[in-house]
């Protein structure tokens, strides 16, 4: 897991000048030389940079203030040695499932599953990562629910945060069916567009992308 706030490559800059991500941004969505833009395409891909610049300064925003806050536990009043080990007692890395949870996270309720208690867990700290700005590894082992993890974090993105993606997955083209057919099954309201293949079948798949076909957003009641 890495703060990315602390590299000097992704300071904020201030005024009219822009981040690295931005410049970044900026020049990625720009058109190829010579190709003739559809005016949908261009409105599209001026919606998408926009999102893109609105998401890189939210995410400066929360890490800044992940940072302030950890600079403070740092600075208060020292834990003596005893505490230190009394705490370090009650942690068994070794069976996370006695792990206490302070979270509130709960299931999705747009989450067609049940989660076991330690998959609940992976999820409450996934959401806790986002919300604290930072990125994170699910390094459970094979066979404990990574992808069912991670499809219940999606889920509570879209009925929580009203979220509703798109969201890009990077899978290997080996399990590329299994997870548009897992997210159909447990998140049905999720929509999911299998996007790979050569240079000129992506392209055919970018022409006949519909946004408005790709997600939808329900209304949730508790």
């Amino acid at each position: 897991m890495q703060n990315k706030s602390t590299l000097s490559s992704e300071a904020v800059t201030l005024g009219d000048e822009m981040t690295n991500d931005q410049e970044m941004l900026l020049s990625s969505s720009e058109a190829r030389p010579g190709e003739e833009e559809d005016p949908e395409e261009a409105e599209l891909r001026k919606e998408a940079l926009k999102a893109a610049q609105d998401a890189v300064s939210k995410q400066k925003m929360m890490t800044s203030a992940f940072d302030s806050e950890c600079l403070k536990l740092r600075q208060a009043a020292e834990i003596e040695p005893s505490q230190q080990d009394a705490a370090a007692a009650n942690i068994d890395l070794l069976h996370p499932s006695t792990m206490p949870v302070a979270s509130t996270v709960q299931t999705p309720d747009i989450f067609k599953g049940t989660l076991k208690e330690y998959q609940l867990k992976g999820l409450q700290w996934l959401v806790n990562c986002y919300e604290q700005g930072l990125n994170g590894i699910l390094a459970d082992e094979m066979g404990l629910g990574k992808t069912i993890q991670a499809m219940a974090f999606l889920a509570h993105l879209a009925e929580d945060k009203n979220i509703w993606g798109p969201f890009l997955v990077v899978a290997p083209a080996s399990v590329l069916n299994n997870w548009a057919d897992e997210i159909g099954r447990f998140c049905p309201d999720l929509k999911t567009l299998p996007y790979w293949g050569g240079l000129q079948e992506r392209m055919v798949l970018r022409k006949n992308i519909n946004p408005k076909r790709l997600y939808r957003r329900v209304s949730v009641h508790r």
